[in-house]
């Protein structure tokens, strides 16, 4: 039957020769590229954030219930007036 073999990377491998001098092991430049998609996902929501405060503050959200209403208002101005001839 054949066994499960787990590959962990390089940063997460302890050797033996390490953990008997008690040193940290090494980190490689592979995290640096984790350190830099932290740091984007962060400025993107504070990008987000910054977007939504503006919102709130400008008045976008102040009545969100009449443009929905205004369509089912009957209107007087709205409607054509009837053609008539001879005019």
């Amino acid at each position: 039957m054949p066994t499960a073999v787990l590959h962990l990377p390089r940063w997460l491998r302890l050797d033996a020769a390490e953990v008997a001098a008690g040193t940290e092991p090494q980190i490689d430049g592979s995290m640096s590229v984790i350190l830099i998609l932290i740091l984007v996902s962060l400025g993107v929501a504070l990008a987000f954030l910054g977007a939504f405060v503006w919102a709130v503050r400008s008045g976008q959200y102040e009545d969100t219930e009449t443009p929905s209403m205004r369509i089912l208002a009957d209107e007087d101005t709205h409607r054509a007036q009837p053609l008539t001839r001879g005019n």
